[in-house]
């Protein structure tokens, strides 16, 4: 049977797959033919599966060298039985492969997500080769792994959802790096994927020695990575879980980071939602509220502002009294009277709607609902 659709079978090569597979006779032709299972993970329903099997697995180079070396497998995640091995990560996003010694039965090496045919190969030829998750994972204990393979073994990790081994050497890694390390462009393109926190020492080391990273990587290319690590830790710390009087050591930290460090770009509008975010927790709403017209006079830009006023419109309404609620809505009232633009408008008139429910007024909330349908689909109430 093929991995690919039947349709494709005239092609010149495909790689030959068993389906519906019966794990004991294949660890067996396996282990007796001295060949790694290869394990392409799908479902009919998936369309990047399908690419990956009409696309990739029908390239001849790919498919000679598959049905050379490997035992392979198709596995229906809605249908067929996980193989029997013991350290098969938890697949919940397909398409997913997966090497399997047969022998140990045992994963050592595997990816999430679609590849092209260069990927694929490049991951074939690891997993006979010292490059596997299972070769790196021992020579990582053995110590024999250097900086940058110790990123490239840790990269591997996060790629096949070995999440908890990742999460487990990650903080050893990043507290034995240099500025001199991070001048490794293999260790710097890994720590641009991996820094989420200013208060980190990777980042700090990083942006107290930026000048010599600039010239490395460009300015534009390091104060992105500094500028999304700031952006996401502040959305971050404003979820929803974070109520009042929440106060955490990393949002502390974080404010005086920010305070004290001059040559932030932006800095102003990162103290802003700071500030909002203090006063959301602290359960400050007339400050709060005071701040959200300020911010509607700024000079961001407009859907920025209109994310960030009713995130906050949000905050102060679930956790509010039914008198703030009400201002909540006399402030938004006031916005869209001022504004000309529409979505705006329709996203306010929501936003009122979810108060007035919350009040308990159905009518009110019917009658908000109704002016945003009016704008959203003018021509059905002519």
């Amino acid at each position: 049977m093929l991995c690919a659709p039947a349709y494709l079978a005239a092609q010149n090569s495909v790689v030959n797959c068993v389906h519906s597979p019966n794990w004991e006779k294949i660890l067996r032709h396996a282990q007796d033919e001295k060949k790694i299972i290869f394990l392409d993970c799908g479902a009919s329903w998936c369309i990047p599966c399908k690419k990956f099997a009409n696309e990739v697995l029908t390239i001849d180079s790919v498919a000679e060298f598959f049905n050379k070396h490997f035992v392979n497998v198709y596995l229906d995640l809605e249908k067929d039985e996980m193989p029997p091995v013991s350290d098969m990560p938890n697949v919940r996003s397909i398409p997913a492969i997966f090497f399997i010694d047969a022998r140990q039965k045992k994963v050592i090496h595997g990816h999430f997500g679609l590849l092209d045919a260069p990927s694929l190969m490049r991951f074939a030829k690891e997993a006979y080769g010292d490059q596997s998750i299972a070769a790196m994972r021992q020579r990582y204990l053995d110590r024999q792994l250097s900086q940058c393979e110790t990123a490239i073994f840790l990269q591997n990790l996060r790629d096949c959802r070995y999440n908890d081994e990742y999460r487990q050497y990650l903080p050893e890694y990043l507290n034995q790096l240099t500025i001199e390390s991070l001048q490794d462009s293999c260790i710097w393109k890994f720590c641009e994927q991996t820094i989420n926190d200013v208060n980190s020492p990777v980042f700090q080391m990083a942006w107290n020695n930026k000048q010599i990273l600039f010239e490395l990587y460009g300015k534009e290319r390091v104060m992105g990575i500094f500028t999304k690590v700031l952006d996401e830790q502040i959305a971050w710390e404003s979820k929803w879980k974070n109520r009042p009087n929440t106060f955490s050591d990393s949002f502390d930290q974080l404010c005086s980071w920010v305070t004290n460090t001059d040559d932030i770009p932006l800095k102003q509008n990162y103290l802003v939602q700071l500030e909002a975010e203090k006063y959301a927790r602290a359960g400050e709403t007339e400050k709060l509220t005071a701040l959200l017209e300020r911010i509607w006079k700024n000079n961001w830009d407009n859907d920025r502002k209109k994310t960030f006023i009713r995130k906050y419109i949000r905050k102060i309404y679930s956790n509010g009294s039914p008198k703030e609620q009400k201002r909540c809505i006399a402030i938004l009232d006031k916005f869209i009277k001022q504004t000309q633009d529409k979505s705006t408008k329709i996203d306010f008139l929501f936003t009122e709607k979810d108060i007035w429910e919350k009040l308990g007024n159905p009518s009110k909330a019917q009658e908000a609902e109704t002016r945003a349908q009016k704008l959203m689909n003018p021509h059905l109430f002519k």
